[in-house]
């Protein structure tokens, strides 16, 4: 992305990826979300940007776009999260389960209630998913109502390791749009 000339920051939230919090440490979904509500509130007002949100964080762009719509062009929910019903993550990876598993922390689990209450959301974007459940595909795209919804195939849960060529151009023609 940086070589097609785009300003790319990767945010991890927190108790998530390289971020030194501990899942105790993060009692509520905004403490979950702050990393990047914190970079959301620091962009100059004339900035947008275009979020990608991947697996749970699906439920952090949710909550930007609702905190931030005037610095958001285009929110991109890649097999990710929209709020609502929740997943088994033992069906997500196909490609390389052995190095998920190195990589994935346990979650705080927030109830349905914490939820709806962090967020109501009135609008999405792009939604690109293959790897949920059909009916639970469906149920997310009628309740959330996407403008678009992107399909490709041959990927798994971390679309950006198994397809990273294909989510590249995908990536590339959004943000053009």
């Amino acid at each position: 992305m940086r070589s097609s000339g785009h300003n790319v920051t990767a945010i991890d939230l927190g108790a998530s990826g390289i971020n030194p919090k501990q899942v105790l440490e993060i009692p509520s979904l905004s403490d979950y979300f702050s990393p990047l509500t914190e970079f959301m509130a620091s962009l100059p007002a004339h900035e947008k940007v275009v979020l990608v949100g991947h697996s749970f964080g699906g439920f952090a762009i949710s909550k930007a776009m609702e905190s931030f719509p005037e610095k958001i062009s285009a929110a991109i929910f890649l097999a990710a999260l929209m709020p609502g019903p929740t997943l088994n993550a033992t069906t997500l990876y196909t490609q390389d389960l052995a190095l998920a598993t190195t990589l994935v922390r346990p979650i705080y689990l927030h109830s349905t209630e914490d939820i709806s209450k962090e967020m109501v959301l009135s609008r999405q974007n792009v939604w690109i998913n293959k790897i949920l459940p059909k009916e639970l595909k469906q149920y997310m795209i009628e309740k959330n109502q996407p403008d678009e919804v992107e399909e490709f195939s041959g990927y798994d849960h971390m679309v950006m390791m198994s397809k990273p060529q294909q989510f590249f151009t995908l990536l590339l023609a959004i943000a053009k749009k």
